[in-house]
């Protein structure tokens, strides 16, 4: 018998073993073969390791170094993550058992492993500079080694026109 290809969408209940081993066709019909095509659809964000599952959460460098909880996206839909105090770039957090289901054993599952990738700010307030400066200087008087960091000086500008281009030199104070 050669295969039928039917571009129809059905959806149909598959009866389990009996406990012979065998079960009947379908509509209690004669046995038979079943070939069954799938596509399965890639979920943005989510990676496929076997019965594990892959993806990376951004947090920022507050929530990095006081922890907090995240909302993140599994293939049960959206779930709490919670970030542990101190956590570093590249940790890896683990969800149990909420990864895909092993093939023939579904009552057993992988877990779904989250990758941290902290966020820092490119610009930050003059206020929250200070506050920064202020916990660099607590964590200095607690015996970690001394930070020289570069004050920022405003910029000054020379400017001249050299053939209808303007040209910018700017140089510290």
């Amino acid at each position: 018998m050669s295969p039928i290809e039917i571009n129809k969408h059905k959806n149909i209940t598959l009866q389990p073993y009996n406990s012979s081993g065998k079960c009947s066709g379908f509509n209690r019909g004669p046995l038979g073969d079943l070939y069954a095509y799938l596509d399965v659809q890639e979920v943005p964000g989510i990676q496929r390791d076997g019965i594990n599952l892959l993806s990376t959460v951004s947090i920022s460098y507050l929530d990095a170094i006081l922890g907090s909880v995240v909302k993140v996206k599994t293939m049960e839909g959206v779930t709490d993550l919670q970030i542990p105090p101190r956590t570093q770039p590249g940790d890896v957090l683990v969800l149990a058992r909420k990864g895909a289901p092993k093939l023939n054993k579904p009552s057993i599952r992988g877990d779904h492993l989250f990758t941290i990738k902290v966020n820092i700010p490119n610009r930050i307030s003059a206020k929250e500079r200070e506050l920064l400066e202020e916990l660099s200087s607590l964590s200095n008087t607690n015996g970690s080694h001394s930070r020289t960091r570069p004050r920022t000086q405003p910029a000054t500008a020379n400017v001249r026109i050299d053939r209808g281009i303007e040209v910018v030199k700017k140089h510290a104070c």
